[in-house]
């Protein structure tokens, strides 16, 4: 029993810290949904990762088996942790959460495999927050009863389903190209507000010309369907 139960923990060991760099990466970063199996496969791919490192670096194991001679017949067994080495094990699986949550918010991999044109995919969740996260420019936000409303986009929902974003520095557009104004901090949008489409404005345009919708429309501006 007690050799089992050595076996049980070391395996534990073994593959919590690569989980706990997945919580990390789930809690910190929004990516495309993963089934279960995927989920776990992932967090064994970072176990062997972490343990690749450690053994590269560290070497000694952090859990081991004391043998205490109690008589010429008989021997004790027991546990022995060592908290420095546990204490470097859980700080690799945090940094690596860190860096690859890092890595993935800024779809840096598959940036640069986009740039070998190997791949056309993105490592985030939607065309939502790929266009909200690479193009931070003034948005025009075109509801589907017509009315249009200019502001800066400093919070977005993360899937498009969800439909939501916060303007700060918000004013409605007018048909002429005139502006009222929003008093206050900005304006909650949500999915009760249908948007129809949104529109980026050149990074260059002057905020006066760029409510003008004409200007906008012909400022070379992309669009995501909301």
């Amino acid at each position: 029993m007690e050799g089992l139960g050595f076996e049980t923990l070391e395996v534990l060991l073994i593959l919590l810290p690569g989980f706990l760099a997945s919580l990390i990466i789930s809690a910190l970063t929004v990516r495309k949904e993963k089934t279960e199996l995927d989920k776990v496969v992932e967090a064994l791919v970072y176990s062997f990762v972490l343990w690749v490192i450690w053994g590269a670096f560290i070497l000694k194991h952090p859990l081991a088996v004391e043998v205490e001679r109690v008589s010429e017949k008989s021997s004790r067994y027991y546990f022995s942790v060592s908290s420095i080495e546990m204490l470097w094990l859980l700080l690799m699986a945090i940094l690596l959460g860190l860096l690859l949550s890092t890595v993935y918010t800024h779809d840096i991999p598959t940036e640069i495999l986009r740039w070998l044109k190997l791949t056309r995919a993105t490592t985030r969740a939607s065309v939502w927050d790929d266009v909200f996260s690479d193009v931070q420019r003034y948005v025009i936000v075109e509801f589907n009863d017509g009315r249009r409303v200019m502001g800066w986009p400093s919070y977005i929902s993360n899937t498009p389903d969800e439909n939501s974003l916060f303007l700060e520095d918000a004013s409605w557009v007018m048909d002429d190209g005139s502006e009222q104004t929003i008093k206050g901090p900005g304006m909650l949008i949500t999915k009760n507000m249908p948007i129809q489409n949104i529109v980026f404005l050149d990074a260059g345009t002057d905020r006066k010309e760029s409510r003008n919708p004409q200007g906008a429309k012909a400022g070379g501006s992309s669009e995501a369907v909301g």
